[in-house]
């Protein structure tokens, strides 16, 4: 009762005085543990997989947490949308590889590039991945990595996500390791990599996958 007097009246350090006390008395208490957890992962400047382990580390004392439960995949599918801008950046790095774009003062390369050339231009591409993906992902906790497991398996936007990354990585291999002759291909290769992808980077934003 005390707690939802003081919420009603807007008094939010009142509530977080309650949500602790209630807490010290019952750890397991699932909808202060729900109010305290959302608080902290909602807060600005907390990254997804912060977010993400807050919920998951909320749930192993509360797992029948709707809430968390559907915070958890906020933040599960925030982490997977981040992918897409990892694809995004190796896409742009194709690009620049092989001069998909003439700068003004400056003559674009001559293509074919040599293979030694298109092999190399696969070592930046797999350190975004290593050091945006791999490191990230190994870094979670064991829950956080079952969720988005889980989140792919139920979720259509977040196979939709991992497609568009997907996809992009597709073309940026083709216009890196196929020994063009002329940029138009390559050129058609990067926008439709690009603009699937920009697509709908806006209009997925507030989804949970």
């Amino acid at each position: 009762m005390a707690w939802l007097i003081a919420d009603r009246s807007g008094n939010r350090t009142a509530t977080d005085q309650l949500d602790g006390a209630i807490l010290r008395l019952d750890p397991q208490h699932e909808h202060a543990l729900a109010r305290r957890t959302e608080k902290a992962a909602t807060a600005p400047g907390v990254k997804a997989a912060q977010a993400a382990t807050l919920y998951a580390d909320a749930l192993a004392t509360a797992p029948h947490s709707a809430s968390m439960r559907s915070g958890l995949d906020d933040a599960s599918y925030r982490l997977l949308r981040g992918l897409r801008w990892l694809a995004l950046l190796c896409l742009a790095l194709a690009g620049v590889s092989i001069d998909l774009f003439p700068t003004q003062g400056e003559t674009q390369r001559e293509l074919p590039l040599p293979l030694g050339q298109r092999l190399w231009d696969l070592i930046p591409m797999a350190i975004v991945w290593a050091l945006g993906a791999l490191l990230r992902y190994r870094r979670l906790g064991a829950g956080v990595r079952v969720n988005l497991r889980s989140l792919v398996r139920r979720r259509p936007w977040a196979r939709v996500v991992l497609a568009q990354a997907a996809w992009a990585m597709v073309c940026a291999m083709l216009i890196t390791q196929i020994p063009w002759t002329e940029r138009t291909f390559p050129q058609v290769l990067f926008w439709t990599g690009l603009l699937s992808t920009v697509a709908t980077m806006w209009f997925d934003r507030g989804k949970n996958g």
